[in-house]
């Protein structure tokens, strides 16, 4: 299986993402907080203070229309969050009321976890087409977290010693004790949670095992959060549930976890699901080679890269068979390696399949141009 791509969109299926982000250490000597605020300055595009109003998923594929082609490359579609943020006061290059900052998923791909109603002081670039980003490599923070760095920018004499934008508040610890309503071994059983007020799929958090059951996380950012429960063996989830044991994120219930508070009372009910077997083709328009290097992947409908993500190899006569999916509503498509891909730019038609039962004739098409 192609582990890279689900590595780019999803960090969850394994221990440590394919692809981590390495961020450049400031200069050798930099060591007060006045330099470092000075250096985290320099050259960036743009500089505000702003509260963030909207964020939403950005993909290629989720995007579009079911029957529609788009890129057969992830690599090249690699999804995105489109966050909004009301300009509060601009220090550089971000004079409008509204400004739009893209920025990663998270998990590995340098995305910054922003959440709806908290202001931050943003430093972004921008792209060769005009767009705003940033990341967790930028001096981007909560507003309350960027003390030298606001003090730097207003000109301020007074800065404290020590940069506090690197900080992250917390003290609150959340134990939540696993129950299961079917006979399971606890191999490759991960406990996340995530913040309701940020939209991105990736969790910000993850709790660690403690034996029999329990997970717990320390630490937390004060905040509403909500619970995700994922069996994930070979790569591919065979169990999916929020807390406190439903499989819609509509039915899911959430925790608010206090500053220093500490919780240890949470029961997590897992509910037996069923995992169905999916298989099908893979053509190629107008007579052209199947490529070399292809994979199947489905992704719910309904929690786009979320852990719902499923990956296979294509084998070279195009059939491709998925052992075990969880019931739900998923898209498809075909991926190709972009060192497979030559000189052919390769599309794919996304399709919509309901697993509600064994589907042996799924057909996925892949057209492609000089």
């Amino acid at each position: 299986m192609r582990l890279g791509v689900i590595a780019t969109v999803m960090f969850a299926l394994s221990s440590a993402p394919a692809f981590g982000c390495k961020c450049a250490a400031p200069p050798p000597g930099l060591e007060s907080a006045h330099q470092l605020a000075e250096w985290h300055a320099k050259g960036v595009d743009a500089i505000f203070e702003g509260r963030v109003v909207r964020a939403e998923l950005k993909s290629a594929w989720v995007k579009a229309s079911v029957g529609d082609s788009v890129p057969a490359n992830l690599d090249d579609t690699v999804p995105t969050m489109l966050v909004t943020f009301e300009v509060m006061h601009s220090y550089r290059g971000a004079q409008e009321p509204l400004v739009d900052v893209e920025t990663g998923l998270g998990g590995g791909d340098c995305g910054f976890g922003f959440e709806i109603g908290r202001q931050y002081l943003v430093y972004a670039d921008r792209t060769e087409s005009g767009q705003l980003e940033t990341g967790i490599c930028h001096a981007t923070a909560p507003i309350e977290q960027s003390a030298a760095n606001l003090a730097y920018l207003r000109g301020e004499s007074v800065i404290a010693e020590k940069p506090t934008n690197q900080s992250k508040p917390g003290g609150a610890r959340l134990c939540v004790r696993i129950v299961q309503t079917f006979s399971e071994d606890s191999d490759d059983e991960r406990v996340f949670l995530s913040k309701v007020a940020n939209r991105s799929p990736f969790p910000s958090d993850e709790a660690e095992p403690q034996g029999k059951g329990l997970f717990c996380a320390d630490n937390l950012d004060p905040g509403e959060y909500r619970l995700f429960f994922a069996k994930i063996p070979d790569d591919s989830p065979t169990s999916f549930a929020y807390y406190p044991g439903v499989t819609k994120l509509s039915e899911a219930t959430s925790v608010d976890v206090q500053p220093g508070q500490s919780i240890s009372d949470l029961s997590f009910t897992i509910p037996s699901q069923p995992a169905l077997p999916v298989s099908g083709i893979v053509s190629v328009a107008g007579g052209a080679k199947l490529p070399r290097k292809a994979s199947v992947i489905l992704i719910s409908a309904e929690q786009p890269f979320s852990f719902l993500i499923y990956l296979h190899d294509v084998a070279s006569n195009g059939s491709f068979a998925f052992p075990n999916v969880l019931a739900g509503k998923y898209w498809g498509f075909v991926d190709v390696e972009s060192d497979d891909a030559g000189n052919r730019k390769w599309f794919t038609r996304k399709v919509q399949v309901t697993v509600d039962k064994k589907v042996t004739d799924l057909h996925l098409a892949l057209t492609s141009s000089p």
